[in-house]
């Protein structure tokens, strides 16, 4: 099977890999905006978290990760709930965190047991991500995760095109076990895109806004018992149906008109982020920030 992805172009895929796309928890991300509450503002913004879960498998693959990495990548955003992070911001969860609480509980769903069973493989092998090297790292570091959300995001809004895209991949190195870049200019430029789209993007005035509206109107519905934990463990669709249920307008409808009569409140306070690359050169790798 041929996947063709924005930012990795056409791809044969692994028969585990498809088993595992095939199971619902899996499809289920196709419903949950990679942007979150974004999309109210533009409904171009309409990557997902399948598409980013895929194309961190596809980087891991392109790396030369093992394919249980690669699996490890495509599983790794499976519990996340409707509108990614905003059941952080209804919960006030400063570490935006919700999804790895749940996580465990989603990816040992049956049909991912029996995906991963029949390749030789079970969820207890997928438990701790941070064995993953080329997909996990802590910040400053490069990593699959945080590399592609960073490329797909920029790129959705049309920040960077796809000739930017490739040559910053063909800039990729793996040094014992992590990613690094071969270059200062690689680093410079990704370090820049990353600044960009934390200042720019998940703590821009649009997704502010959207996510001030959606988190307000949420709330008092979630206190009083009327919306629940699991309508969040649905998708975006279901939540915007719940929603309109229960004011008796649609939701879209509903953000205009407070865009309208409404001033922005105080900012929701975004996890501090900021990148400082690693680049090889010859054998010896040197942090971006420690060059003169």
């Amino acid at each position: 099977m041929l996947y063709e992805d924005a930012l990795y172009g056409s791809v044969k895929l692994a028969d585990a890999v498809i088993d595992l796309l095939h199971t619902a928890p899996l499809q289920r991300l196709r419903g949950i905006h990679q942007g979150g509450a974004i999309i109210l503002a533009d409904p171009a913004i309409n990557h997902t978290r399948f598409d980013h879960s895929v194309g961190v498998m596809l980087l891991i693959q392109r790396l030369g990760g093992s394919l249980r990495e690669q699996l490890a990548g495509l599983l790794h955003d499976v519990s996340h709930t409707a509108f990614s992070h905003l059941i952080d911001y209804v919960l006030e969860a400063a570490e935006e965190d919700y999804h790895e609480q749940r996580y465990e509980a989603v990816l040992a769903h049956p049909e991912i047991q029996a995906a991963l069973a029949r390749h030789h493989f079970h969820y207890h092998d997928f438990l701790d991500l941070d064995q993953f090297t080329l997909l996990e790292q802590p910040l400053p570091n490069l990593a699959a995760d945080r590399l592609d959300y960073t490329l797909r995001d920029l790129h959705q809004v049309g920040v960077l095109a796809k000739d930017d895209i490739a040559w910053f991949l063909q800039g990729l190195r793996v040094h014992q076990g992590r990613i690094v870049v071969g270059s200062a200019d690689h680093a410079r430029w990704f370090s820049q895109q990353y600044a960009y789209l934390t200042e720019h993007y998940f703590a821009g005035a649009q997704s502010q806004a959207s996510n001030q509206f959606l988190r307000g109107l949420i709330r008092p519905y979630y206190a009083t018992g009327q919306l629940t934990l699991t309508d969040f463990e649905q998708d975006d669709a279901y939540l915007l149906s719940r929603l309109c249920d229960l004011t008796g307008q649609p939701v879209s409808d509903q953000y205009a008109a407070w865009l309208r009569t409404q001033a922005p409140g105080p900012a929701i306070p975004m996890k501090p982020r900021l990148v400082d690359p690693e680049i090889l050169s010859g054998e010896q790798v040197v942090r971006l920030s420690a060059l003169p």
